[in-house]
């Protein structure tokens, strides 16, 4: 069962992960791209005050490979398809947004992600400490964007992170 809350431009479900059956008509209901910047803007949103929901609704987070700062990109094609301006792309950044953080994070990036995404991982993985997050930066090796979401579903460096922050 999952409880929703509309606040601005977001939808934020609260359920259990472990429910397939809600996971699956979330994806189903959805369109995704862009997942771990749109994790990331999630856990940067001070709820309390947009959504009114209860402090610390968001505990902990999983990332991989993802652009956390879309000001390099208002200018490609790209971003102009997606509404990214040089106006707006610092308040869609989650490398730009500052609110204290106390949660766990871990950040997974592969090796053979082009060096622009593992420099935003390493950039974003600093930011966050300075907000007060606690962040595992996991490296895939062997993998790139596309195979590093295999390392949940194994007995992984990401898959261990995720069920540490669980307990």
């Amino acid at each position: 069962r999952a409880r929703l809350a509309h606040a601005g431009p977001f939808t934020f479900i609260e359920g259990d992960i472990r429910d397939r059956a809600l996971v699956a008509r979330v994806f189903e209901g959805h369109r995704f791209d862009a997942v771990a910047h749109l994790a990331a803007m999630a856990f940067l949103t001070d709820w309390v005050v947009y959504a009114r929901l209860p402090p610390h609704v968001v505990r902990g987070a999983a990332l991989l490979s993802g652009v956390y700062d879309l000001v390099p990109f208002a200018d490609f094609e790209l971003g102009h398809m997606a509404g990214i301006t040089a106006a707006n792309a610092p308040g869609l950044s989650p490398l730009r947004l500052r609110r204290p953080l106390n949660l766990s994070v871990a950040l997974g990036v592969g090796d053979g992600e082009p060096p622009k995404f593992r420099l935003q991982t390493a950039l974003f993985a600093q930011h966050l400490r300075a907000l007060g997050a606690q962040i595992e930066t996991i490296s895939g090796r062997g993998h790139d964007h596309y195979s590093i979401i295999g390392e949940f579903g194994r007995d992984g460096a990401l898959a261990r992170a995720l069920l540490k922050m669980t307990q």
